[in-house]
């Protein structure tokens, strides 16, 4: 009746050791999944992080953007900036260029010139052909 005692707890034993290996191999594959699964959340929180931070600074540019369309739909800084980049002007109105340079030869303005762009020309170069007002624009200044 011992025997029969000892088989069975023999038994019993054999079994819980194949279970328990099983629970631990369960375990193991679980814990690595779970690892992994929380670096993958951590690098997607980061992500996120870096996401709001980028929409923070577009929000930004966008903003001011928006309020350099505003100042450009009033007509003051329009004019302002044709005035300035443009050359432009209003009928009936005179443009006086103020120059600073030492070599005053080149770039004196008298009755007989004109400034086109930026550039002295004398009257009599207003008839000459484009090619030629470019060459004075972009070389003889």
């Amino acid at each position: 009746m011992l025997r029969r005692y000892k088989k069975i707890i023999k038994q019993y034993f054999s079994r819980s050791r194949v279970i328990i290996v099983v629970c631990i191999v369960v375990t193991v594959f679980l814990s690595i999944n779970l690892i992994k699964e929380v670096v993958n959340r951590h690098q997607i929180d980061e992500k996120i992080k870096q996401y709001r931070v980028d929409v923070d600074r577009l929000e930004k540019e966008n903003s001011e953007i928006s309020q350099l369309i505003d100042s450009w739909t009033t007509s003051r800084q329009l004019e302002k900036e044709a005035r300035l980049k443009f050359g432009l002007r209003k009928p009936g109105e005179n443009v006086v260029l103020v120059v600073r340079d030492n070599n005053l030869n080149n770039n004196t303005i008298d009755q007989n010139s004109e400034v086109l762009g930026g550039v002295v020309v004398s009257r009599d170069n207003i008839n000459d052909p484009n090619y030629k007002k470019w060459w004075l624009y972009f070389f003889e200044k």
